[in-house]
């Protein structure tokens, strides 16, 4: 089962907005983030309006585990935004194939300390 075009839709989750969430969500989604918990796909969206977007991010320590219809990714995820001292985090990212495309259903961070 190909996982790299999924590790390219981890990566756009980071550096995009609002459209490509809207397009790449799927309708059951959920989302952990520290400080903020557990987001539904409708709150995860208009999160987005408030937040900057991040400008890179690095993707370490990459692990993929595949069945079925449904590939799991976790990494070390070192991301920057403007002047910040750099993010980190461990996640895990669930998607499952709907036809033709690959949709995220879960999203997880924990901030490495």
């Amino acid at each position: 089962m190909p996982s790299d075009p999924v590790w390219t839709l981890e990566r756009s989750f980071w550096l995009e907005g609002a459209s490509f969430y809207d397009a790449h969500l799927h309708a059951g989604a959920v989302m952990i983030f520290p400080h903020m918990g557990t987001l539904d796909r409708i709150s995860i969206i208009e999160s987005l309006a408030a937040a900057s977007r991040w400008t890179e991010v690095e993707m370490e320590e990459r692990h993929t585990a595949a069945a079925d219809h449904t590939i799991v990714l976790t990494y070390l995820a070192v991301a920057h935004r403007d002047t910040d001292p750099p993010y980190r985090a461990f996640c895990s990212s669930t998607y499952v194939r709907t036809g033709d495309d690959w949709m995220m259903l879960a999203h997880q961070q924990t901030p490495q300390d």
